[in-house]
């Protein structure tokens, strides 16, 4: 774990802590950052939930492929992708849960940093057909995007507007390397949700 911000209470990990209140886990990162790998992580805690992104889903909105839609042209699907994420990630997020700990709105925002170049190869090594036109220069868009929204959400937090604590993985690291700071981040998120 290389960075946390703003250590206080306030992706997609969710539950209820020792205090009978569910904590809640975001995960961010760029296409190819790693999300998944780290909820999958998650998913082997105990007493936790988790949420993947329901790709398959957006796969097929009424016989429509959105997400290839949506890489193939932007400009023109991006709404229609965007409503349907939406949709999708707030039937999601309203799930009841029993488990102290659920991946997902955020009480908590783990940053998955990951270099465009890595997630690049990433996203190439795994082949999903939908991603086969994304070009390097989408995801360093992505990047910069996330870089701004963290900043503003660090400085939201320095100004006592926000009470989001922000942990800031380096997800540029090898598949061994990442299991350890999974691990950190982990023992971090079980002690703030109180379990």
């Amino acid at each position: 774990m290389r960075e946390v911000t703003n250590p206080v209470s306030n992706p997609i990990v969710s539950g209820s802590g020792g205090n009978g209140r569910c904590f809640t886990v975001a995960i961010e990162g760029n296409i190819g950052s790693g999300k998944s790998t780290f909820i999958e992580y998650c998913r082997r805690q105990t007493n936790t939930v988790t949420y993947q992104e329901p790709v398959d889903l957006w796969r097929n909105v009424g016989g429509v492929n959105l997400l290839a839609n949506f890489y193939n042209d932007p400009r023109q699907w991006a709404l229609a992708f965007q409503m349907a994420v939406g949709e999708s990630m707030l039937a999601i997020y309203e799930k009841e849960t029993f488990k102290p700990i659920k991946v997902v709105e955020r009480s908590l925002l783990i940053y998955l940093r990951t270099s465009p170049s890595v997630a690049y190869e990433r996203m190439r090594a795994r082949a999903r057909p939908e991603e086969g036109t994304v070009a390097l220069g989408y995801l360093e868009g992505l990047h910069s995007a996330h870089e701004h929204c963290l900043r503003n959400l660090q400085e939201a937090n320095l100004r006592n507007e926000e009470e989001i604590m922000i942990f800031t993985v380096d997800a540029d690291l090898s598949p061994v390397a990442l299991i350890s700071e999974y691990e950190q981040v982990w023992h971090c998120v079980s002690l703030l949700a109180g379990c």
